[in-house]
């Protein structure tokens, strides 16, 4: 009798040990991050949202989360997140100058209706390059580039904002980058 209560007593502490180690179990992978927790509340790994939610930034471990996928198991569940070093809402729409000069030394023009020379345009100007998203008026006056650039496809919009020449790589609604040029 006395082995069935000293068994019941281990495995109740061994439980208990569990249960309060539980929530307290991270595992960081080289992309994935993966906790444990007692709620489905992820409000613990948003420090900082970026303005078109793709990303929210973790401080703790000074990760940017790109994805969630949340596992349930009665009271338990597991948070599996992708993510990427650092804080990428901070530069979330950044364009960097040399981007322009990779896409005039490099880019394969697959179309370009109002044929802009782009280098022509930012000629004599200088870039002013910050994390500033730029919205036209109306992107039915902007001027696109269809481009292929290192095998990949992009669009490239121009357009005219606040006596700015600004450049965006990329739809609107999709994660774009800008620079401008003063």
């Amino acid at each position: 009798m006395k082995k069935w209560v000293i068994l019941l007593v281990v495995l109740l502490v061994l439980a208990g040990a569990f249960l309060a180690v539980y929530p307290h179990i991270e595992v960081q992978t080289e992309d994935q991050f993966i906790a444990c927790r007692y709620s489905d509340d992820i409000s613990e790994f948003e420090d900082d949202i970026s303005l078109d939610e793709c990303y929210t930034y973790y401080a703790d471990r000074d990760i940017s989360i790109t994805s969630f996928n949340i596992k349930k198991f009665l009271c338990f569940y597991v948070f599996i997140m992708h993510y990427e070093e650092g804080n990428l809402i901070e530069s979330q729409y950044i364009l960097e100058e040399s981007y322009i000069q990779d896409f005039l030394d490099n880019a394969v023009i697959e179309e370009n209706l109002d044929n802009v020379d782009l280098a022509e345009l930012i000629k004599n100007r200088e870039a002013i390059v910050s994390n500033a998203r730029y919205v036209p008026e109306d992107h039915d006056q902007s001027s696109a580039i269809y481009y292929q650039l290192h095998d990949q496809s992009e669009v490239m919009f121009i357009f005219e904002l606040d006596g700015l020449l600004v450049i965006q790589v990329g739809y609107p609604d999709e994660g774009p980058k800008y620079i401008a040029f003063q």
